[in-house]
């Protein structure tokens, strides 16, 4: 069993050749020794005689089937990728795999179209490879056959197995070869399995969308369980109501043929299809072009032999060709805006900054209209801070009860540990300025820092309020010590994701941290870090700002110093602590987002 340790070692041992055009050498001794060898198993092979594509509720997988015992393998410079005297799995947009003794019976070009999988080449294999992994063979063994897949965003492959006998390759284990990263698989991550029986390999993709199967995990239900309904009522000559709910499309039609007098028939690839729709007030015109549109549907005039009207399907209408260029989006981000069902039609081109659609002519003119909503410059949101810390519980509440006032009366908040993630209105946010400005002009509170970051929307950004600490860390690798330096984050970090919506209202994912030196151990000198982290989504409309509290943080203390945030704290003040007592650091914080 060829497990990662000794992979490891292995790819350690030939880093200085890892360049491109290194390849790993045999001696002339092996290589004329292997010569017969490799004539006579070019003398028979098998055939890959199809690529099937399964979409499961979290993953889509991908079988490459033939009509023989596999052999196969891949390049491992393409997937790993060295740090620190070992290996991991880095992000790719490809994926290669080289079937040895084998003759292709598919296409050149396989699209797929299944999100996070986009497409497969075929070619012959001729491009040599620069660190070869294969169960058996070499890698240039004919005939070959290369099968290349495409995704539509980076992902990891964090196993690639040859043989159905590996587990785990952290493991020595008797009879298997392959490696093994991850027990588990999360978003973005794929799975490379020979199958069970021997004659195709599964690649399974696990995806990062929510909604993913969302359709399967419907179908699962029994059909007489879902609720189905079909309103249709006549409004006017030409004019009628429509609502329909899970209503096969085969049904519409034909309530909508007899109300309309117009024939109509769904083609035999869409009679299972269920539709939801609800148009007010909308002729029989507006319907089928609103069925194109939705559901990826084509409309095709039926011969008056065939009893005239129109046929439903997806497929059988001319299609058209059209580039449809970009500005300010990405190519590849772009594409991923829409619908699933047409990731197939709809290819990014990144040298032209474009994308081309192939499709029904309605379906082209609904994403130019689409792409002049979206494709526009980014807004920019100034992001700002304030960290204020008050002395006492009582001071604490003070400053937050104002929140909840309500005419003479104030409510009490209990637990001044909890969390609490407060959207704030003009009036709110100028009462609790005014107590935390009273605070501080008597001394029970003061405010730390006020940064601010402009950040794009959709993007991320940082605040941090604090000290960058470096500690030097004594590490034993291989027999020898190295010494490294360590860099500590010691105090607040907020980071912030803002998106604009359609009303200039600001969506605000927030994840704030305060980080703390608590200790630090007499024998090593480590220090030991005590982390408060709380995650909020909030949205600000223009002149409203949140609170955050619930990062308050029990300090003990041998000095006078208050660690995490500096040695100058003065001992007499309530913000400091006194030799062998406790303090409390009791923290708001003030949010404010606008757009500029």
């Amino acid at each position: 069993m060829w497990s990662l340790r000794p992979y490891a070692a292995r790819w350690r041992g030939v880093l200085p050749l890892f360049r491109p055009g290194a390849r790993l050498c045999i001696t002339l001794l092996a290589g004329l020794l292997c010569i017969p060898a490799q004539a006579q198993l070019a003398a028979s092979f098998y055939n890959v005689t199809g690529v099937q594509t399964r979409t499961l509720p979290n993953a889509v997988q991908v079988t490459i089937r033939t009509d023989g015992a596999v052999t196969f393998g891949t390049d491992l410079f393409d997937l790993l990728r060295p740090v620190e005297n070992d290996v991991e799995p880095k992000e790719t947009s490809t994926l290669r795999i080289r079937l040895l003794r084998a003759r292709a019976r598919l296409p050149a070009f396989i699209n797929i179209g299944s999100y996070p999988v986009d497409s497969a080449q075929v070619t012959l294999g001729n491009e040599e490879m620069q660190f070869p992994f294969f169960s058996e063979g070499n890698e240039m063994e004919e005939p070959r056959v290369d099968v290349l897949l495409h995704f539509f965003v980076p992902v990891r492959v964090q196993r690639f197995i040859l043989n159905r006998n590996v587990r785990d390759s952290r493991e020595e284990n008797e009879g298997g070869e392959g490696i093994n990263f991850a027990e588990f698989l999360g978003p973005r991550d794929v799975s490379v399995e020979i199958g069970p029986d021997r004659r195709s390999i599964i690649i399974t993709v696990i995806t990062d969308r929510l909604d993913s199967g969302r359709a399967a995990s419907i179908r699962r239900s029994p059909p007489a369980s879902r609720r189905q309904s079909l309103s249709l009522q006549l409004l006017s000559e030409g004019r009628f109501r429509v609502s329909a709910l899970n209503t096969p499309l085969p049904e519409l039609l034909a309530e909508v043929a007899a109300v309309s007098g117009v024939a109509l028939t769904a083609r035999a690839d869409v009679d299972r299809l269920a539709v939801s729709l609800t148009l007010p007030d909308a002729t029989l015109e507006e319907l089928l072009s609103t069925l194109t549109v939705a559901y990826g549907l084509t409309v095709l005039s039926r011969p008056p032999e065939e009893g005239g009207g129109f046929s439903v399907g997806r497929n059988g209408a001319v299609s058209v060709t059209e580039r449809l260029p970009l500005r300010y989006l990405d190519p590849d981000q772009a594409r991923l805006l829409f619908p699933d069902f047409l990731l197939p039609s709809l290819k990014s081109d990144r040298e032209n900054r474009s994308l081309v659609f192939s499709g029904l002519p309605t379906l082209a003119a609904r994403l130019r209209e689409d792409l002049k909503k979206l494709d526009r410059p980014p807004a920019q949101v100034r992001v700002e801070l304030s960290v204020w810390e008050v002395a006492t519980d009582d001071d604490f509440q003070y400053a937050l009860e104002t929140i909840y006032q309500s005419g003479s009366e104030r409510v009490r908040l209990f637990s001044p540990l909890a969390e609490l993630s407060v959207l704030l209105q003009q009036g709110q946010e100028k009462r609790v300025s005014a107590s935390l400005n009273a605070l501080a002009t008597s001394g029970r509170a003061r405010i730390q820092a006020r940064p601010s970051v402009v950040v794009a929307s959709g993007k991320s950004g940082v605040l941090f309020v604090g000290q960058q600490r470096y500690i030097t860390v004594l590490q034993s690798r291989f027999g020898s010590q190295n010494v490294q330096a360590l860099r500590l984050p010691v105090g607040y970090t907020l980071n912030v994701s803002p998106t604009v919506g359609a009303e200039k209202d600001i969506t605000l994912e927030l994840t704030a941290r305060l980080s703390t030196v608590d200790a630090v151990e007499r024998g090593t000198g480590l220090p030991t870090l005590g982390i408060r982290e709380m995650i909020s989504v909030i949205r600000l409309r223009p002149g409203h700002a949140a609170l955050l509290a619930g990062l308050t943080e029990s300090l003990s203390s041998d000095d006078h110093r208050r660690p995490g945030v500096g040695a100058n704290a003065l001992p007499d003040t309530p913000f400091g602590a006194r030799r062998g007592s406790r303090a409390l650091r009791r923290t708001i914080l003030l949010v404010t987002a606008q757009e500029v």
